[in-house]
């Protein structure tokens, strides 16, 4: 990289080291490889040029492999906005079992909500009782044992109903719901303009890499339900298992780092 051939000979740039002039010094090139006379200079450059990218390469190779392990600790909920069907009007109703992207509707009934009350976010929400109370469920991948946290939005229907909407929230592996937990909200004070949503967390413990189930179910028996926006998971603690694909990255990197270290040794360089 720092030698070019000249009828025979070997230019050298030693006043710049990396680029090459016509201008340059002429030495011949001897059997160790190295160039004879005086001026070797740039032979220590080469060796520090080649610590230095040893180093990045090294450096880069062990981001690689803590940016795909925590990649795969993240999961993704699909429609966790539930701005998926658009919704035309203020809102409308979705009666068991049919479904929406991402989400089934196991029992009762719920209300896709749009103009009727403010979301969380985005443009929709659910009031989780439609005519009556309602159950939705989603199914997602989860491959790395370790604690993950879910998180959701919750507000209540203000028109009605019970004061202090209850919200039901299971998880379990293949569909057993294993884990869960009862959320409240108290509408006192609040209006449709003024839903006073709140972030909700749960727990999760993963013990080993599946299909997952997570739902939420009403524990309001009547149509003014809990209000339900922005559901989303992301890991808490998470046994960090790089990808086989990123494994193969670091092998190859390493037996290629090996092998110029032994092609220096061979030549002296070292």
């Amino acid at each position: 990289m720092y030698r070019r051939k000249r009828a025979g000979t070997y230019c050298i740039d030693l006043a710049h080291k990396m680029r090459f002039r016509d201008d340059c010094d002429v030495f011949p090139l001897r059997h160790d490889g190295r160039v004879a006379g005086k001026r070797q200079d740039f032979i220590p450059n080469l060796q520090v040029g080649f610590m230095r990218t040893s180093k990045l390469f090294g450096s880069t190779l062990i981001a690689l492999i803590v940016a795909s392990a925590g990649t795969a600790g993240a999961q993704t909920i699909l429609n966790g906005g539930f701005e998926n069907p658009v919704q035309g009007g203020g809102f409308g109703q979705i009666n068991a079992p049919n479904a929406i992207p991402g989400w089934t509707i196991a029992s009762g009934s719920i209300d896709l909500i749009r103009s009727y009350w403010t979301p969380a976010e985005g443009a929709q929400s659910l009031d989780m009782s439609g005519l009556n109370a309602g159950t939705i469920y989603q199914d997602f991948m989860i491959s790395q044992a370790g604690s993950y946290n879910l998180f959701f939005a919750m507000a209540g229907n203000p028109d009605g109903g019970n004061m202090v909407k209850q919200l039901n929230v299971s998880f379990g592996l293949n569909g057993i719901l294993s884990q869960t937990q009862s959320f409240t909200f108290d509408i006192s004070g609040k209006s449709k303009t003024n839903m006073g949503w709140e972030t909700k967390n749960m727990l999760l413990k993963v013990a080993e890499g599946g299909s997952y189930r997570i739902q939420f179910a009403s524990g309001d028996a009547n149509a003014y339900g809990p209000a339900l926006d922005n559901v989303s998971i992301s890991a808490a603690d998470v046994t960090a298992v790089p990808e086989p694909a990123t494994l193969a990255l670091l092998g190859s990197g390493l037996i290629a780092l090996g092998g110029i270290g032994l092609r220096r040794r061979a030549r002296g360089e070292g």
